[in-house]
């Protein structure tokens, strides 16, 4: 299956990325991009920013280190 079962936390769906729930919804959505690309470059620049400011290397390996601590409890 393709289906994103959680959206990571904070990214919003038309703002940052788009989430899609099947392989015919994303091709609408890809679609629905092309047809509007100011838009779909305005929401890739969103997701860009968002990425750099959040995932840098230090928070990625703080989250796995915090994921790995989790799951050992």
């Amino acid at each position: 299956s393709d289906t994103l079962v959680a959206p990571p936390a904070g990214l919003q769906h038309g703002r940052h990325l788009l989430f899609y729930s099947s392989t015919a919804h994303m091709l609408r959505l890809a679609a629905w991009a092309l047809r509007r690309p100011e838009r779909a470059a305005a929401i890739a620049r969103e997701g860009a920013a968002y990425v750099a400011a959040r995932l840098t290397p230090a928070a990625v390996v703080d989250g796995l280190i915090a994921e790995t601590v989790t799951f050992t409890k």
